[in-house]
């Protein structure tokens, strides 16, 4: 169901966005793309809209990057890729909100530093990026390129991206 106003705020390293009556918005920090509007300006000052698209009804950011998820359950990420983090195999910034992946069970999105973490529908969870700390959670320290499967076997519930666990 459509809300009529959705408003969230994700507030990292000086870049802002936000999801309202389910159009996304973004300001600040802008030198990798993160604000998802096609340019690498450094700053900008005030709220834009970023697209035409009304069915947003999610949004994280990391350092650098940003993911979000649409109604239909697709995954989309912009910003810097250094490390792999937007999930997509490749080593390149995305200035624009990207699909990342063909799956539409994508149910919610955490973001931090350099990695996300994501959940599914069937409660399976999924990591990205940065592990030079293990915080991926698949027993090694590789940063991965494309989202892996984390816990298998467990049903997860809620999830949550921190510094560097």
């Amino acid at each position: 169901m459509k809300k009529l106003l959705m408003m969230f705020i994700v507030l990292f390293f000086n870049t802002n966005c936000n999801l309202k009556a389910d159009y996304l918005f973004a300001w600040g920090l802008n030198d990798y793309g993160q604000l998802g509007n096609g340019k690498n300006e450094r700053t900008i000052l005030y709220p834009i809209q970023i697209g035409y698209d009304s069915t947003w009804v999610d949004i994280q950011s990391g350092e650098r990057f940003s993911m979000a998820l649409k109604s239909d359950g697709t995954l989309w990420a912009w910003g810097q890729n250094n490390f792999g983090q937007l999930g997509d195999g490749i080593q390149i910034d995305k200035f624009i909100p990207s699909q990342i992946g063909k799956d539409s069970d994508w149910l919610e999105v955490s973001c931090w530093t350099e990695h996300a973490l994501a959940l599914k529908k069937d409660g399976t969870m999924w990591a990205v990026g940065s592990n030079g700390a293990g915080q991926l959670g698949d027993g090694t320290q590789i940063d991965k390129w494309g989202f892996i499967n984390i816990g298998k076997g467990f049903k997860w519930n809620k999830i949550a991206a921190g510094t560097s666990h």
